[in-house]
């Protein structure tokens, strides 16, 4: 995909792919957000999998921080259980 953006540097389909396929995948979010960013800069409704880019980047941020969000409480409810700081760490940590 980064040869597909060398050849395409304005090409915010391939950004937007990479972003998800790459940066999200490894949980690199700062990354994929930088990604995202230019992907909509560059061309906020061009077309990534059918939908606009600018719409399908902000469901893609909205999804990981939701998965991420939940995965952190399901950590912090089981520390509130056991009362176990390494729990809580984890918790934290997401």
């Amino acid at each position: 995909m980064f040869e597909a953006l060398k050849v395409e540097p304005q090409n915010a389909e391939v950004m937007v792919q990479i972003g998800y396929h790459v940066h999200a995948r490894k949980q690199q979010w700062e990354e994929m957000n930088k990604m995202f960013n230019n992907a909509v800069s560059v061309n906020p409704e061009g077309k990534a999998l059918g939908r606009p880019v600018k719409e399908i980047t902000q469901n893609y941020r909205e999804m990981y921080w939701a998965e991420n969000y939940n995965k952190a409480v399901r950590k912090f409810n089981n520390y509130k259980k056991m009362q176990d700081k390494a729990i809580l760490k984890e918790a934290i940590d997401v």
